[in-house]
């Protein structure tokens, strides 16, 4: 019989002891990486089907009987599993709805780094402001050049998307996107069961800041998409996309960037890596309909 105690922020000392049934304590011997030598406890639940946390949490924290939980940005596929708790406070925050310009439009303006000056003109934007800033970002973005295994485009209109699309998928394209029940504030989900493997043919496409919708899409190899059911705490019901990335060998990316801990960094290079869940703009109707006429017009 075991009694866990966990010290809580206080101004004075507070700690939190119980027993749980089929707890074990297990002392554990570690040695450092500079010889430093230390013994660990780990406390094993046996039983925690009436448990309201996930059980293989790494980090969570309890305000006023409310379990709150890390952003889940980037994790490993193994946790990609029926039952696993998630944080998702991008996933609910309200996306952005800047619409595409015209074809003719976009065709009109510049979309090129060395024609920055004429592009800040043509939208009554200073030099380094904050917005301009970001479009310079937006487009060296989409300029940089395509790592190995990777085939990328920008699209700055709904035709040059659905084109694009086209050409790199066929005309066999099933659009998928974030769908939801209902409106809800509680970034908290767990992940249902009836989740599907995508395949491994496809385009990720994310919306770039810019005074018009532009997407960067690209396709890279070893990259599957799952549709992933989610179930909110307020009840409320809807599939989200995860992205994995199972070869980054050809990557130049920083771990940090993406939020990988140092802990994490070592596993960087290796296959299953971390899956992003994505927030798409809710352009889905729109696209389906357009593509749809699109495709049967071909």
């Amino acid at each position: 019989m075991s009694l866990s105690a966990i010290r809580w922020e206080y101004p004075g000392a507070v700690f939190l002891c119980h027993a749980l049934n089929k707890t074990g304590v297990y002392k554990v011997p570690l040695v450092g990486r500079d010889g430093t030598k230390a013994n660990a406890l780990a406390v094993c639940h046996k039983e925690t089907s009436e448990a309201f946390i996930d059980s293989n949490l790494n980090n969570f924290k309890v305000d006023d009987n409310i379990v709150s939980v890390d952003e889940t940005t980037f994790f490993f596929q193994r946790d990609l599993r029926t039952g696993k708790l998630v944080s998702l406070p991008n996933l609910i925050a309200t996306g952005d709805k800047t619409p595409f310009l015209p074809d003719q439009v976009a065709k009109s303006i510049p979309f090129s780094s060395a024609k920055l000056p004429e592009i800040l003109n043509h939208f009554s934007l200073k030099p380094q402001t904050r917005d301009a800033n970001t479009i310079c970002e937006t487009i060296r973005g989409c300029e940089r050049a395509a790592i190995n295994g990777e085939q990328k485009f920008c699209a700055t209109s709904l035709e040059s998307f659905i084109d694009l699309s086209i050409s790199k998928l066929g005309k066999q394209i099933q659009l998928l996107s974030i769908e939801f029940s209902k409106e809800t504030k509680n970034p908290l989900f767990t992940i249902a069961r009836g989740m599907q493997n995508m395949g491994e043919h496809e385009l990720v496409c994310h919306k770039m800041e810019y005074p018009g919708a532009v997407f960067l899409c690209h396709a890279l190899n070893k990259t599957g998409v799952y549709k992933v059911p989610l179930v909110g705490r307020d009840g409320t019901k809807a599939n989200a996309l995860a992205v994995c990335h199972k070869d980054t060998s050809g990557w130049i990316l920083e771990p940090k960037a993406y939020g990988i801990s140092d802990s994490q960094s070592e596993a960087w290079n290796r296959p299953h890596l971390p899956l992003p869940f994505q927030r798409y703009p809710r352009l889905g109707s729109q696209l389906n309909s357009k593509m749809t006429s699109q495709l049967s017009e071909n």
